[in-house]
Order: structure tokens, then sequence, then C-alpha cells
């Protein structure tokens, strides 16, 4: 591994052997069409084509485009959903809120380990600004916690806010707080008091959608256990030196089904043979 990433350090957190798996040892699953994934991937390049148009206009659209998508239902569907956003106002909400930037890669020592992030963007006030996208196909409501949420069916529903938007955004969704917990500390920043997110979300329903704001603190505690996460896991995969695996119900089967490396997982084929005798 040439660095680490929010979601290889996500993996870890999951289950260090589906870390070691993936990432050490290159046993990824083949890559087939999902959906969910590539439309949130093409209303993430148009939602950034739209931003652009009113911050920096100067910069090409082309550097914005739904990279490696070419299923035509994902890019009219992703596009449709940026079209939405735009419709509801919550863009015009993002303008007047400050957003600065769109899309940077980033590269740098964090903590002394090399770590790569793709960030959505940032806030004029630093804060790490990303995009996420759920529902598609299935249905979805809001995360808890917004301070915003536009529920739009062709117009404007009902604007809404939750009663839990000041809590730690780590114990709304964990996954959200390590992302951004990184992004931010690839901007440049140790562990501080006061660090926030902002996230906006879509979650689609099948006669609506709702496009939902979350500005979330997360909390000290949070983000020195990600900082000092950081190098333990460079060192276990520098030194290759990992626990054995154990089979956990919860972890091995997501989503209803076998996780997408059971089959090369010692543990999953013990947690077989076992239920055989």
């Amino acid at each position: 591994m040439k660095y680490l990433s929010p979601s290889s350090i996500g993996d870890w957190i999951h289950c260090q052997e589906y870390f070691k798996l993936r990432r050490v040892d290159g046993q990824w699953p083949p890559r087939g069409f999902i959906m969910s994934r590539e439309t949130g991937t093409t209303f993430d390049a148009y939602v950034k084509r739209l931003i652009n148009k009113r911050i920096d206009p100067a910069v090409l659209l082309s550097e914005f485009s739904a990279q490696n998508v070419d299923h035509a239902q994902a890019l009219m569907y992703g596009k449709s959903l940026s079209e939405d956003y735009e419709k509801s106002g919550a863009l015009q909400h993002l303008i007047d809120e400050g957003v600065a930037s769109v899309n940077l890669d980033i590269e740098k020592e964090v903590n002394g380990v090399p770590v790569f992030g793709r960030i959505d963007g940032f806030m004029n006030d630093g804060t790490i600004l990303d995009f996420k996208v759920s529902g598609v196909g299935k249905g979805a409501s809001p995360k808890p916690g917004y301070y915003r949420c536009i529920k739009w069916a062709g117009y404007v529903e009902k604007v809404m806010q939750h009663d839990k938007s000041d809590e730690f955004l780590e114990t709304i969704d964990e996954t959200w707080a390590l992302q951004t917990c990184i992004y931010t500390f690839l901007m440049g920043r140790k562990p501080f008091p006061g660090m926030k997110c902002r996230i906006e979300m879509v979650a689609v329903r099948e006669n609506y959608k709702q496009f939902a704001s979350y500005c979330n603190p997360i909390s000290l505690s949070f983000q020195e256990y990600v900082w000092d996460l950081i190098p333990r896991v460079w060192d276990a995969v520098q030194d290759q030196i990992f626990p054995l695996p154990t089979y956990d119900k919860r972890k091995c089967n997501l989503w209803g089904r076998p996780c997408d490396v059971a089959d090369k997982c010692e543990a999953y084929k013990r947690k077989d043979e076992e239920s055989i005798i």
C-alpha cells in the first residue's frame, strides 16, 4: 500500500481481516454495476458543475465528469437529482452559506503517515463538505441530526429541522465522522475543539426526495481516536502483523449476505465447516 484513505481505515475498523484481504492481499471482487453507486457518482459530478457555475465559472466544466459511469439510466437519474437539488433551493442555500471550492484530491502525511483523500469540497471557514445519496431503487429517509431538510415533490412541500442537529456526528453516522475528520486532517489541521463538517444528503423516495443539510460537530475524543489510529493501521501494514480472524455474524454478513471476501476468509470457512458438523 502506498497510502491510507478514509475508506481503507473504515475497512480496518469494520474488520481487520477484511482490510487485509482486500487492501493488502488484493482480493478485490470484480466491480459490477450498482445502480445506487453509479447514480451517486453522476449526481456528484453534476452538482459540482452547478456549484462551479456559481462560484468559479472560469474552471472548465469538463473537469467535473461522471467518470466510469456508462449506464444510461444512472446518468439520467443522477443528473435529474442534481436538477431537483437546484430547483428545491438546496443549492442556493449551500451557495449562500459559503461553499468555497469543490473537487480536491489531496495526498499528504497525517500524523507521519501518507494519506490520500478525494474531497468533495469545503466551506469558506474550512469546514469539509461532502455529498451523500441514499435510497436509489429502495427508498431511504434522511439520517437524524439535520438542521434543515427540504421535502421536494416537484415543489417544496415542507422544510424541517431535526431536534438532534447539535449532536456529535459520530453518534449520527460514525462513517461520516471518520471520513470528514480525516479530510480535515488532510487540510492541515490536527485534532481541535469545535471541528465541524457539512453533509448534504439526498434521500430518495418513490414520489419525492429529501435534501437534508448537516453541520454537526465531531467530538475531540473521536478526533484523537482517529489521529492515533492512523499510525497504528500503517504500522500493522508495514510490519505485516494482523490478528487472527474471528467470525462475527453481524460483520461477516452485510445487508443480509456474506461479505465480498467471505470465500477467502479462514474464519468464515471454519464457521461453515462447524455448521456442517
